[in-house]
């Protein structure tokens, strides 16, 4: 397991003869979609033992809830994964219903343990306008081809008072392995919200240094998470260390205060099925 601490970026300049493949390219298609969701789903019996980073940075999101006056009846985890936050989310929020949606159906074989969960895409979400109070939604969007269409629908089914709390990569994520730029800067992000119609966004970053006495343990964390295809990873040097980097930014933002989208006397999840 790799040590972590929050400080500036570093910069790494070892050259490793292995070859980093992302899931994600910017050409993405919509119908790649289904190749992204079958490698979350087949990695889902090592993620939770190797989402070091995801599992660090969802608990200083959670964090970030603890000085708000909010108590949400309707809860999203969006992205949710193995459910890993959901029973952390029944603790602090102990009167709310909470469902989780992710598009890896392996990854849904686990978090159903913790909660009604739904498999479907982020960005085409199954439930009615103005139907969820609070959405969590942690490293998932930096595995989308597309975060407008993720926060167009977020708002969209936010209530008039709902909160969006969520976690993204930067531009300097992964620098050393040559990913240094492949993620918007948070200002982009912060804009993007703002064009959207969200209320008070507050968008922030730190980086997080993940150190590795092994570089094979590297790479093996990022390949059984799901997020990355490693490919020639028994040609790595397992002899020398290594230090990378996550630039993550933490955004919080209200939704707008819109009348015509609230569902009065809303007592349960509502989904729209189409037939």
């Amino acid at each position: 397991m790799p040590s972590s601490q929050g400080k500036n970026v570093l910069q790494y300049s070892q050259t490793y003869s292995c070859v980093v493949t992302k899931l994600h390219p910017k050409h993405f298609l919509g119908a790649i979609i289904d190749n992204i969701a079958r490698q979350f789903s087949n990695a889902a019996k090592t993620y939770d033992n190797a989402a070091h980073l995801e599992q660090e940075v969802g608990i200083r999101l959670l964090e970030r809830l603890n000085n708000l006056n909010f108590t949400p009846n309707r809860i999203l985890d969006l992205g949710c994964g193995t459910g890993h936050f959901i029973p952390q989310l029944q603790t602090k929020y102990n009167q709310a219903s909470i469902i989780g949606l992710d598009f890896a159906k392996g990854m849904l074989k686990f978090a159903t343990k913790h909660s009604v969960c739904l498999e479907a895409d982020a960005t085409k979400l199954p439930f009615a306008n103005a139907s969820i109070d609070l959405i969590f939604c942690n490293c998932c969007i930096p595995h989308l081809p597309d975060p407008e269409r993720l926060f167009t629908e977020v708002k969209r089914v936010l209530t008039t008072h709902g909160l969006f709390v969520f976690t993204t990569y930067g531009p300097e994520t992964l620098s050393e392995l040559g990913f240094q730029g492949h993620w918007p800067d948070m200002h982009v992000t912060g804009d993007l919200l703002l064009r959207l119609g969200f209320v008070d966004p507050v968008v922030d970053n730190e980086v997080i240094s993940f150190n590795y006495s092994d570089a094979t343990d590297l790479y093996l964390d990022l390949q059984e998470t799901g997020a990355f295809i490693i490919e020639d990873i028994d040609s790595i040097n397992t002899s020398q260390a290594i230090s990378v980097n996550y630039e993550i930014v933490y955004g919080l933002a209200w939704s707008a205060k819109d009348s015509r989208l609230q569902n009065k006397n809303l007592d349960t999840f509502y989904i729209e099925v189409t037939r």
